[in-house]
């Protein structure tokens, strides 16, 4: 297997990962009527201070026409906020309120819980070896990142 193929089996083995990790992942909150897009959208937000429409889409992997009820909804529960960008005064942003990162902390805690349980499986080397492979992803990304945002 050359090294670009190798690459490419990686990336879509683990393009599927996160939702095979995380089927059945069923946080206690008290919310009705909120679902994993919206919990995606909760984490989203939480490594950001503020995010527009079209980056949170990209982040949780949805089109962004399908966003507008996802945030209304999160807005509707006091979870998020539109904010103006104080950059462009035509675009909105999207930010947790205080309520809304409280909820956050406890669905990382649990999304922690589950993961460590969902992991099990692996040794303990295997855990370390996989967790390893997780930072240097986020390495690449990262990089990547930086590269892009020099053109």
């Amino acid at each position: 297997m050359t090294k670009a193929e190798k690459i490419v089996t990686g990336l879509k083995a683990s393009k599927g990962l996160m939702k095979k990790i995380m089927t059945d992942f069923q946080p206690r909150l008290d919310h009705e009527g909120l679902n994993s897009t919206h919990f995606r959208t909760l984490v989203a937000l939480s490594h950001q201070e503020k995010g527009c429409m079209k980056t949170i889409c990209g982040r949780i992997g949805i089109e962004a026409g399908s966003f507008t009820p996802v945030a209304d909804k999160l807005m509707e529960e006091d979870l998020i906020i539109r904010v103006p960008d104080e950059k462009d005064r035509r675009r909105t942003l999207l930010a947790l309120t205080e309520r809304g990162k409280a909820v956050t902390d406890d669905l990382k805690v649990q999304m922690d819980e589950y993961i460590e349980r969902r992991l099990a499986l692996l040794s303990e080397h295997g855990r370390e070896r996989f967790l390893a492979a997780m930072d240097t992803l986020v390495e690449v990304d990262r990089l990547l990142e930086e590269k892009n945002s020099e053109r």
